[in-house]
């Protein structure tokens, strides 16, 4: 009598995941209506989705909560300007908040290309160990179980995504061959999201109400996937 509802929490990957894209292929392949809630948003990581989902769990009343996240948890802890768990804007908005006199300024740092081209050309001699940045992705597992949890307690079912990575990708279109910016970084992804893959695994192996699925070797074809490393080019 009622269409069932999936919410979809996230960063940005989720954000530009289109409500069309479910709600059509669910009609197309089992004739079913359904309507989809986008709470994502960019640069979020996992404990500001637990907060949208907490907020607005209760007033959505989801069937299937999707979490298609982890992107942001990772990478942001590859800064080294971020404690572990915190939002990757925390100290520019705790700038703007104490300094606003220096607002503008701070604006433009961060939006100049010539600064953030000296910044990644800095990371490229930075030499990255894996188990340094374990704490964060404690912290993302942490979140994630509770994401499980609260999803229960609404009686929803939660399928949980860690998010596809273009270094996974085999058949790499000329686009995605030519994207090379974030090379540098790629051993210390791959290993991370292995590592985090495996633990998520372990963590709903038993879980009632929660189905990991492993998307990183989901897109075999030449076909063009990913715009950059993280984010898909189209629908």
């Amino acid at each position: 009598k009622k269409k069932p509802r999936i919410f979809i929490i996230g960063g940005s990957t989720a954000e530009g995941w289109n409500n069309d894209i479910l709600e059509n292929i669910l009609k197309d392949k089992y004739n079913i209506d359904v309507e989809v809630i986008n709470g994502a948003h960019g640069g979020y990581n996992s404990r500001q989705q637990l907060i949208v989902l907490s907020i607005w769990g209760y007033r959505i009343k989801p069937d299937i909560v999707i979490s298609l996240d982890g992107g942001n948890d990772i990478l942001h802890s590859l800064r080294g300007e971020n404690e572990p768990g915190t939002f990757y804007l925390n100290h520019t908005y705790k700038t703007y908040l104490t300094k606003p006199y220096l607002g503008s300024f701070i604006f433009l740092i961060q939006n100049s290309q010539l600064i953030n081209g000296i910044n990644r050309l800095s990371r490229r001699f930075e030499k990255f160990n894996s188990e340094e940045h374990y704490d964060n992705i404690n912290i993302y597992l942490e979140a994630k179980k509770n994401i499980s949890l609260i999803s229960q307690s609404y009686n929803a079912y939660h399928i949980s995504i860690l998010q596809p990575y273009l270094g996974f990708k085999k058949n790499k279109s000329n686009k995605e061959e030519a994207f090379k910016i974030y090379d540098y970084r790629d051993k210390i992804v791959k290993d991370l999201i292995l590592y985090t893959e495996k633990k998520l695994d372990s963590l709903y192996n038993t879980s009632s109400n929660t189905h990991h699925f492993n998307s990183q070797y989901l897109f075999e074809s030449k076909k063009q996937i990913f715009s950059d490393d993280l984010h898909f080019v189209d629908d």
